[in-house]
């Protein structure tokens, strides 16, 4: 069920402890449909396997606009709360090339494309704020925007072009993803300590790649060999300037 309702958009947050599942989005979009909601926004901590954009494409598909928004660690922070500092940003986009060597199980990846949806502010509040002949620079949705109002109180925004690489901080692969289950320590009922699995997994860094004053951000990977042909599962990470965390897993075949 929904957990609540900002103006024509219904709210559904995933677990707490597991990654929000494809199935648990779909849900929420088919009780969209039923209640003939058109907007939906769906808070999580993490978001699984199949999610972004796969949910949100076939959602469109359907009439529903998904978003999807990490849910920040500052919600624990009771001093972010009351300062109204928490920000809820929209999970980026990222896209990938992975080309395979069967013969010798090797795969590389070279990342394609990424984009980000974090807001800093309001084009509206901020152009109200700004004072008569004033300007001032803001990120919306991705971009750059340029706000300026002119000594007739007229505002004015100008896009400020930029490249999607440079938006990323740096970006990493575990090339076999869902190896390592998570695990914790926990009392069983019998009062003895156990470990359990979470149904997260742990991302080993692999291979990575920093943008450097010196150095350019590396687009393909080194090449990853696997110990036997198989399928496998590839995880790859993008942490933004801003901080925010965009992974997306894919598969391959060697």
């Amino acid at each position: 069920m929904f957990t609540g309702k900002k103006g024509s958009t219904y709210i559904a947050i995933g677990p707490q402890d597991l990654p929000c599942s494809r199935d648990f989005v779909d849900d929420m979009v088919q009780e969209c449909i039923k209640q003939g909601a058109v907007n939906l926004d769906v808070l999580s901590f993490e978001f699984g396997m199949g999610v972004v954009p796969e949910a949100q494409e076939e959602a469109l598909s359907k009439g529903v606009k998904l978003s999807l928004k990490y849910i920040p660690r500052e919600v624990f922070d009771k001093r972010a709360v009351e300062s109204n500092a928490v920000r809820f940003s929209e999970v980026g986009f990222l896209d990938v090339d992975i080309k395979t060597l069967k013969k010798n199980r090797e795969a590389t990846v070279t990342l394609k494309d990424f984009s980000i949806f974090y807001s800093q502010d309001t084009l509206q509040k901020t152009g109200e704020a700004l004072g008569k002949g004033k300007s001032t620079v803001i990120l919306d949705n991705g971009k750059i925007l340029k706000i300026t109002k002119d000594n007739s109180g007229i505002i004015k925004q100008e896009e400020i072009a930029t490249n999607w690489m440079d938006w990323i901080d740096y970006w990493s692969i575990d090339f076999n993803y869902e190896d390592r289950p998570e695990l914790i320590i926990t009392e069983g009922e019998d009062g003895k300590l156990q470990q359990v699995e979470t149904g997260r997994f742990v991302f080993d860094n692999n291979w990575q790649s920093f943008k450097t004053r010196e150095s350019e951000l590396e687009l393909t990977s080194a090449t990853y060999q696997y110990p036997n042909s198989g399928t496998y599962k590839i995880a790859v990470k993008v942490i933004d300037v801003f901080g925010n965390d965009t992974t997306r897993v894919f598969e391959a075949t060697v």
